[in-house]
């Protein structure tokens, strides 16, 4: 058997219990981020997890999931902001054990467009109405994790304004900035 350097990265991730929540935050990503965090709770409920954050998206449905998920685990869950973490991600990030909520220096934060998942056959008015549902949904979580009203998470939403980490960290979204040798791993 050859050596795949791959599979010894994602090895030794799993053996330090971190996931890599990278590229679109779609239904697919979200599935797969909440069955790692429900595999490593129930081997070591006690040990925390690490999340690494570099995404972005749009799918309000994805980011809840995870939210959900993260918000119901009786570890503590770290996130670490790498890269970017753009749209719906940036409530993942957002969602971890206070305290716990760490990015890179020169991280992009930013809200971004909301949709409420995948395509429907039902009437442009049915899927207005979830997405302003969906959306609703959203700002509550993002005010429940940060301390914000809701009309402070629509109106940071509506300007779609990049953030930088000091700002994310003012509004209670991050703890605090590491550097690189605070990562997990």
């Amino acid at each position: 058997m050859n050596f795949d350097p791959k599979r010894a990265v994602e090895e030794r991730l799993r053996k330090e219990r971190v996931i890599l929540l990278d590229g679109t935050l779609d239904d697919a990503l979200a599935t797969r981020v909440v069955a790692q965090l429900r595999s490593f709770e129930r081997d070591d409920p006690g040990r925390p997890i690490h999340v690494l954050v570099n995404a972005g998206g749009s799918s309000a449905t994805a980011a809840l999931a995870v939210h959900d998920a993260l918000r119901a685990l009786r570890c503590e869950v770290a996130t670490y902001g790498v890269g970017r973490v753009e749209g719906t991600a940036l409530l993942v990030l957002a969602s971890a054990t206070k305290g716990k909520r760490f990015a890179l220096p020169h991280v992009r934060l930013a809200f971004g467009d909301v949709s409420s998942g995948g395509a429907s056959a039902a009437s442009a008015e049915t899927r207005a109405e979830e997405l302003a549902r969906v959306k609703k949904a959203l700002f509550e979580a993002y005010a429940s994790v940060a301390g914000l009203t809701v009309e402070k998470i629509d109106e940071l939403h509506r300007t779609k304004k990049a953030l930088t980490v000091e700002e994310g960290t003012g509004l209670a979204l991050l703890d605090r900035v590491v550097e690189k040798r605070d990562l997990p791993g």
